[in-house]
């Protein structure tokens, strides 16, 4: 991570993420969100205008950080274990210390915590193969999510009725 902390000072990311199933550039929330079917090609010019989805680790571009709160509220909410602004004003996010503890609940409080900043519409369920992971997404409209209050995520039981989904 100190790498990926070391190339992301010295830019102005708009967009990168860290996840399991990276199929053909494209982010949980591309695979699922459609149709029409975007892909990166499609998504990374409006980058700076929405998020192309949310995973263990994300940067999240200046242009945005108003619409998620900005930094401080983003520590303050509990869906991250860090959260640093970069010198480009863009933020960095990692949902959990390590990668295997990024589960539903987890993927649940940072998909709550970027609604603002993530496209509308709602993500399809897919039949995954038993050997494929599955996708870290919520399935829930993030711009419904937007318009409603945020839940308090202080506690673990909090997570209960915020649109995890079931496995």
């Amino acid at each position: 991570m100190s790498f990926l902390r070391d190339v992301g000072e010295g830019l102005d990311p708009s967009f990168a993420h860290i996840t399991y199933h990276d199929g053909l550039g494209r982010t949980g929330l591309e695979r699922t969100l459609g149709p029409p079917w975007k892909f990166p090609r499609e998504t990374i010019p409006t980058s700076r205008q929405a998020l192309r989805g949310y995973e263990w680790w994300t940067i999240c571009p200046k242009e945005l950080v108003d619409a998620v709160g900005g930094a401080d509220a983003l520590r303050a909410d509990g869906a991250f274990h860090e959260v640093v602004q970069l010198p480009s004003d863009a933020l960095w996010l990692q949902a959990t210390e390590h990668y295997r503890d990024y589960g539903p609940d987890a993927y649940t409080a940072v998909f709550h915590a970027l609604a603002p900043a993530l496209p509308p519409g709602t993500p399809k369920h897919f039949d995954r193969g038993e050997s494929e992971p599955a996708e870290r997404v919520v399935h829930l409209d993030a711009d419904t999510v937007r318009r409603s209050p945020m839940p308090d995520r202080t506690g673990p039981e909090t997570l209960r009725g915020m649109g995890t989904p079931s496995n």
